[in-house]
């Protein structure tokens, strides 16, 4: 992660999905720092949203973690990042 926008939203990610996060649950036993950071870079190819770090950020990430394991009952449209 280059920047500390990244860094911090990638922190603020793992307090919702992470081992002991609020959500957890949604990924059984959490997400990794590493799965967080790749869905992040995902999310940032897409030029068309700007990435500003906040809850809407937060919840593709998480369709993008979802998506990455097989999960397709999603709330946000992948096509932009996948061409699903």
């Amino acid at each position: 992660m280059k920047s500390q926008k990244d860094k911090d939203f990638v922190e603020y990610v793992m307090s919702f999905y992470g081992a002991g996060g609020l959500y957890q649950e949604f990924f059984g036993t959490g997400v990794s720092e590493s799965e967080v950071k790749k869905a992040l870079r995902i999310r940032k190819k897409n030029k068309k949203f700007t990435f500003d770090g906040d809850s809407m950020d937060r919840e593709i990430v998480r369709d993008i973690m979802l998506y990455q394991r097989g999960d397709r009952n999603l709330e946000c449209n992948m096509k932009p990042y996948f061409g699903a």
